[in-house]
């Protein structure tokens, strides 16, 4: 079964694993271009690497934090209220990262999240990761990176 995983480094990027015996082609779309993933690569989301959408260490440097911001009722309720996932139940056959400048990671597919405390409302086949690093949601995508403009931001 063609699977990934996702873990989340605190203060850190994202690492997308490859949880089966084989090639994952087309894993990663990024500005139109496909990557294949073989056994794991690191995705920035603190929205400063120069080689996006891949993590070079640009966090280390920064105050990136990933902590969510906001209590987990609060949490819920923004889910459930702004749809901040996609709430498209169709089932994927691949498992892919969609990512456009300045716009999060679109999540979809047979995708498994390793993170604490994840709502149970949250749609795990489809959903929005940021990527810019100011996000109250972490890891998930609020829309903030409306509202920055920073020259320090490559996303």
């Amino acid at each position: 079964m063609k699977k990934l995983s996702l873990r989340f480094f605190k203060n850190g990027p994202i690492k997308l694993i490859n949880d089966s015996n084989f090639l994952l082609e087309n894993s990663i779309i990024y500005e139109g271009k496909s990557f294949d993933l073989n056994k794991c690569t690191f995705i920035c989301r603190c929205g400063r690497s120069k080689k996006q959408p891949f993590c070079e260490g640009s966090h280390s440097n920064s105050s990136f934090d990933t902590r969510c911001k906001t209590s987990k009722e609060k949490f819920s309720q923004t889910f459930k209220n702004n749809s901040l996932t996609s709430t498209n139940n169709e089932l994927h056959n691949c498992a892919q990262l969609i990512i456009k400048e300045n716009s999060p990671i679109l999540a979809k597919g047979n995708i498994s999240l390793k993170i604490n405390n994840i709502p149970e409302i949250i749609n795990k086949r489809n959903f929005n990761l940021c990527r810019c690093g100011s996000s109250r949601y972490m890891p998930f995508c609020d829309r903030s990176h409306n509202d920055i403009a920073g020259r320090y931001y490559t996303f």
